[in-house]
C-alpha cells in the first residue's frame, strides 16, 4: 500500500473508532442523497465512496467543503487553528515497460496493452464552517456561470426502484416477505427474509435493509466465501454485520440513492469491542465492503437489454469504479 493510502486509512480508522466510542457509527444515520452528502459547491463534486465516509465522520453542521485556493478565490480565509480534512484523489500516468520494472505496485494494463501507473494524492479541504469572510454571492455567480447545481429530491410514497429490483432478481436469491419483525439472510437455504414493503416508513429504509441482507448473501461459499456461521453476539457475527452495513452504505452511494438504516445501533457495542482490540479490522471491513459492491456490479447489475426495458423512475449508477480506485484495489 502506498504511503498516502496508509496515512488516509489510519486517519479513517481513528475517526470511525472515535465515532463508535461516542455511541454511534457515522454511516448509521438517515441521510438523503440530495446534497446533504459532503460536497464541493465550487466544483460541483459530490464526494463518493470512502471519501464520503471519511467526511461523514466529521461533526460539522454543514456538508460543504472547499480547497484552500477555492476559499481564497471567494475572498475568504481559514480561521486560525482549524485543521484540514483530507480526500483521496486517484489519477494515472502512462509508463513504459522499462519504467514498470522499477515501479512498485499499482500498475495496470489497459485493453490496448498500454501500461499505466495509479497516482494517489491527499487533497486538503476545509468545511465552510471553518472559514470566514466567504463571498457567497460570488460563489452563487460562479455556480451560475459553470452550471453547478444540486438537485433536491421530492419525498414521495413508497415506489419501487426498478434498478435495485432488477439487481435483486438477477441474484436469483429468493426473497420472502414475512410478518415477523426481523430481516435476515439464511445461509443454509440461501434465502433473504424481509418484512413486507408497506411495513417500512420509507422506500429508503426498505432498500437499505434489502441491500444489507444482499451483502450478507455475497459471503456465501459459492460467492465471496466469508465466515457466516457466527452466533449472535460473537466476534465473527459482529465482523460480518460491520461488513454488511458498510456494503449497504457503499452500494447506496454507488447507485446514487438514499441510504436509511435504522435500529442497528445495538451493533455499535459489538463493533467497538473488536475494533478497539484491532483497529486494522476497520480497513479490512471497508475493503471487503468494496469487494462486495464490485461483486454485485459484475454479477448482478442489469444487462444492457434489461436496461432498455421501459421503466419508471429508474436510477442509474452514478459512479463506476471509483470505490475500487479510492482504496487502490487492483482489478
Amino acid at each position: 500500500m502506498s504511503r498516502v493510502l496508509e496515512e488516509l486509512a489510519k486517519d479513517l480508522e481513528e475517526k470511525i473508532l472515535h465515532a463508535l466510542e461516542s455511541g454511534s457509527a457515522p454511516w448509521i444515520k438517515p441521510w438523503q442523497n440530495d446534497g446533504i452528502l459532503p460536497h464541493n459547491p465550487y466544483t460541483g463534486t459530490i464526494y463518493q465512496g470512502i471519501n464520503a465516509l471519511r467526511l461523514l465522520c466529521d461533526e460539522y453542521t454543514e456538508s460543504k467543503y472547499l480547497t484552500f485556493n477555492e476559499i481564497k478565490a471567494l475572498n475568504g480565509s481559514v480561521r486560525k487553528g482549524e485543521r484540514a480534512s483530507y480526500v483521496l484523489f486517484v489519477g494515472q500516468k502512462p509508463i513504459t515497460q522499462e519504467e514498470r520494472e522499477n515501479t512498485r505496485g499499482y500498475v495496470f494494463e489497459d485493453e490496448e496493452g498500454r501500461l499505466w501507473q495509479k497516482i494517489f494524492k491527499k487533497i486538503p479541504i476545509f468545511n465552510i464552517t471553518q472559514c470566514q469572510n466567504l463571498d457567497m454571492q460570488l460563489l452563487a455567480k460562479h455556480q451560475k456561470q459553470h452550471n453547478i447545481h444540486f438537485e433536491i429530491k421530492q419525498r414521495d410514497r413508497f415506489q419501487e426502484n426498478p434498478f435495485i429490483e432488477q439487481i435483486l432478481k438477477n441474484s436469483h436469491i429468493p426473497i420472502i416477505h414475512h410478518n415477523k419483525d426481523r430481516a435476515y439472510y439464511c445461509v443454509n437455504s440461501d434465502t433473504i427474509y424481509l418484512p413486507p414493503k408497506e411495513n417500512f416508513a420509507t422506500k429508503e429504509q426498505y432498500y437499505s435493509t434489502a441491500l444489507h441482507e444482499l451483502g450478507h448473501a455475497t459471503g456465501a461459499k459459492h460467492r465471496l466465501g466469508r465466515a457466516l456461521s457466527g452466533d449472535f453476539g460473537s466476534v465473527s457475527y459482529a465482523k460480518e454485520e460491520l461488513r454488511a452495513e458498510l456494503y449497504s452504505f457503499l452500494q447506496a452511494l454507488e447507485l446514487g440513492i438514499d441510504y436509511d438504516i435504522k435500529n442497528h445501533a445495538s451493533y455499535v457495542k459489538g463493533w467497538l469491542k473488536i475494533l478497539q482490540d484491532d483497529k486494522s479490522e476497520i480497513s479490512r471491513a471497508i475493503k471487503d465492503g468494496v469487494r462486495m459492491v464490485s461483486f454485485v456490479k459484475e454479477q448482478w447489475y442489469p444487462t444492457k437489454e434489461q436496461e432498455r426495458t421501459p421503466q419508471k423512475a429508474r436510477v442509474k449508477p452514478r459512479i463506476q469504479n471509483k470505490l475500487e480506485n479510492e482504496l487502490g484495489l487492483e482489478r
